[in-house]
């Protein structure tokens, strides 16, 4: 009985299911892959954006109490007494410093920054307008960095050298001027 019963060809089926079933594992190997990146990626993007937030809010933090001392130590950097200074430096050392001897009539906050690898040190850049004894008015960009010490008078100390460059205002090309020219 079995004998006179033909038997068709082979079936198919399991083949296409077997090209079916790789090429859907092909896929969805590479789907993994560009999802896997992406995710690398964000996870990156995240956690620069995390690093930028968090020194973003220690700056905001921060800011006004630099301020204050900051401004006060420009007042005591301009009055050419080293003695003055102490308090507002780091160690109370200031056998380097050179102060300058002129009056501040302007003292605006340009920049603060935190220092890279450094903890709790701050950059801060004012621009400073001052007068000598001559009258000849002066403004200048100075640069200086700060740290917290809560041992001293206002809690910062300054840890750096103060550099000053010349700062040109929108009215003149010159950053100088004298009362002289002021008159006349």
């Amino acid at each position: 009985m079995y004998e006179d019963e033909e038997v068709g060809p082979p079936s198919k089926l399991p083949l296409i299911l077997a090209i079916v079933s790789c090429t859907l594992s092909v896929f969805l190997l590479l789907m993994l892959m560009v999802y896997n990146s992406n995710f690398t990626r964000v996870k990156k993007e995240l956690v620069a954006t995390t690093d930028k937030v968090e020194r973003l809010t220690m700056i905001q933090d921060h800011e006004h109490e630099i301020d204050v001392m900051a401004r006060y130590f420009l007042s005591y950097y301009y009055s050419g007494d080293k003695d003055k200074l102490k308090a507002y430096l780091d160690n109370n050392d200031a056998k380097f410093t050179n102060p300058e001897v002129a009056t501040v009539s302007s003292t605006m906050l340009e920049k603060v920054e935190l220092v890279k690898n450094e903890k709790d040190t701050y950059e801060v850049t004012y621009v400073v307008g001052t007068t000598d004894e001559a009258q000849k008015t002066t403004v200048r960009r100075v640069t200086f960095n700060v740290k917290k010490k809560p041992s001293a008078t206002q809690g910062w100390v300054v840890t750096s050298e103060p550099t000053t460059t010349a700062f040109a205002t929108p009215t003149s090309p010159s950053t100088e001027t004298s009362a002289e020219n002021k008159e006349g």
